[in-house]
């Protein structure tokens, strides 16, 4: 597989508070092929510059 086989592009997002129990927040992301719902007490959201990240699939040393 090359690795334009394994993207996934991200069609919708949802943050919401979760209907069950106010302390709990669920996010639904949709990925075309799949839809992840996960419900939690914590979700942290924040912006990160891209200059300091690093992935393991572009390092060409390995």
């Amino acid at each position: 597989m090359s690795g334009g086989q394994l993207v996934y592009y991200g069609q919708d997002s949802l943050l919401e508070s979760y209907s069950e129990d106010d302390k709990f927040v669920k996010c639904v992301i949709d990925l075309s092929i799949m839809t992840i719902e996960i419900v939690c007490k914590n979700i942290t959201v924040k912006k990160i510059d891209m200059k300091d990240v690093s992935f393991f699939w572009n390092d060409k040393n390995k």
